[in-house]
């Protein structure tokens, strides 16, 4: 298996610039709403939204759960990249 320990992304990461890191397990969408756009409105990069939320796989429900999602960055470590389903 190969061991990707300390690699970075890079400018020819097939996923550069997709939401591929989760930043939250699921939570209530509410939260998971205002933690959104409070991180948006620190970012450095106000052109562009940097986090969004995506409803999170498991068990239905009439509130169900939602998980808090970053795009990936160049230098980004590639061992904390997730790759949800519906991204």
């Amino acid at each position: 298996m190969e061991n990707n320990e300390g690699m970075t992304v890079d400018r020819n990461h097939k996923l550069l610039g997709e939401y591929v890191i989760s930043l939250t397990k699921p939570i209530m969408l509410d939260k998971a709403v205002r933690m959104a756009e409070h991180l948006n409105s620190m970012s450095s990069n106000y052109k562009q939204e940097m986090f969004i939320v995506k409803h999170a796989s498991g068990p239905k429900s009439n509130m169900g759960k939602y998980i808090v999602l970053r795009k990936l960055c160049l230098g980004d470590n590639v061992d904390f990249i997730d790759y949800p389903d519906k991204c």
